[in-house]
């Protein structure tokens, strides 16, 4: 069993869209949401791999309940940390040419 620690989990949202002009309302052609984080996704591609992995990380607000929810549908083995802050959500706007803008917001601020 591999124990992966992930202390800024994340919610990742693609979304793609047609063209990315400033100030402007656009709508996305597709997008889909998928839980992220360093060690969530190393205990994911473990897991791909049929090799036991449980994913220790914070969570917290509705964000955090969310990201719980679809690990465990999933059916990562996870340890949660119960935080008060909420965990992050991070949005990727992808172009019909493949370019990529990331915003990535911060994530709680942990207690020692």
């Amino acid at each position: 069993m591999i124990l992966t620690l992930t202390p800024n989990p994340s919610v990742d949202r693609t979304v793609f869209v047609d063209a990315l002009p400033r100030g402007a309302v656009i709508r996305s052609s597709r997008g889909w949401s998928e839980p992220s984080g360093k060690g969530v996704n190393v205990a994911l591609a473990l897991q791909r791999h049929d090799r036991p992995a449980t994913a220790v990380l914070p969570v917290g607000g509705s964000v955090g309940a969310q990201l719980s929810q679809m690990l465990r549908l999933i059916g990562l083995p996870v340890r949660e940390v119960p935080v008060r802050g909420e965990i992050r959500s991070n949005i990727s706007l992808v172009e019909p040419d493949g370019t990529v803008t990331k915003v990535n917001e911060p994530g709680p601020e942990l207690d020692t």
